[in-house]
């Protein structure tokens, strides 16, 4: 029996295959997991910070990280610690005003395991060219296909901050990470959720993470709230869902 006279039989034709295309949120699509803020740090070359998920059997697992610098300096590294097999971050974009800098990095397929034990945590370990103060933080996402498009503007623009991200996958996540200068702070403008939003009052710099998603519609613009005169670099980027793109799964 050929194909054709196979699909008359079961009553599929060529006008319901379409139907089967459609892509629907479901308990597989990309979703948060957990996440960690490590809050305003001074002056300092790079650190280290524990990142606890949400239990040993994580399907898909992916780490997208935020980082706000206040000064001449970049991110030079960025890998998960040796107790989680040492592996390197991908750098997404970075978006510098001035001395003001953020920053996108990514990991894919993490392990969380420890010499082969299971844990519920893995750490990740930064290193900056300078000494300079920032903020750091980390969201943990399941189902995790990788990184599609992104984005960034610098600004000293009043009363937002936007970027705009188009053509984006449907059930995907928009994550972005702002870094500003302004006495008022900030906070995200829209309905995106804050992961973390870290104010240093004497020098009036802050740092902050947010996500929108899943997305139902393929536009949107991730905008945060500015006042006074302030000085901020924003970067975005589309977090895939797996079903759009699934990623090699490590050891298979």
């Amino acid at each position: 029996m050929n194909r054709r006279d196979f699909l008359k039989l079961a009553g599929i034709t060529s006008l319901t295959i379409p139907f089967l295309k459609r892509k629907k949120v479901n308990n597989m699509t990309i979703q948060i997991d957990s996440l960690f803020g490590n809050g305003y740090q001074a002056a300092s070359t790079g650190y280290v910070w524990g990142h606890t998920t949400s239990g040993l059997d994580l399907p898909v697992l992916g780490v997208v990280v935020g980082v706000s610098l206040f000064g001449s300096a970049t991110v030079t590294s960025m890998q998960t610690s040796s107790i989680d097999n040492g592996r390197s971050f991908n750098f997404i974009r970075a978006d510098t005003n001035g001395s003001y800098r953020s920053e996108l990095w990514y990991i894919s397929n993490l392990i969380v395991t420890s010499s082969g034990n299971p844990m519920d945590f893995f750490e990740v370990d930064v290193t900056f060219s300078a000494s300079v103060p920032s903020v750091c933080g980390s969201v943990a996402y399941k189902y995790f296909g990788g990184v599609g498009s992104n984005n960034g503007a610098t600004g000293t623009t009043t009363p937002t901050a936007e970027v705009v991200m188009l053509n984006n996958n449907i059930n995907s996540i928009l994550f972005s990470n702002f870094c500003i200068h302004s006495s008022a702070g900030s906070a995200p403008a829209g309905i995106d959720a804050l992961r973390w939003n870290d104010f240093d009052d004497p020098s009036d710099n802050s740092g902050l993470g947010a996500d929108y998603g899943p997305l139902v519609t393929a536009a949107y613009t991730p905008t945060y709230q500015t006042s006074g005169t302030p000085v901020w670099a924003l970067s975005a980027v589309e977090l895939v869902d797996y079903q759009d793109n699934s990623p090699a799964i490590i050891g298979m």
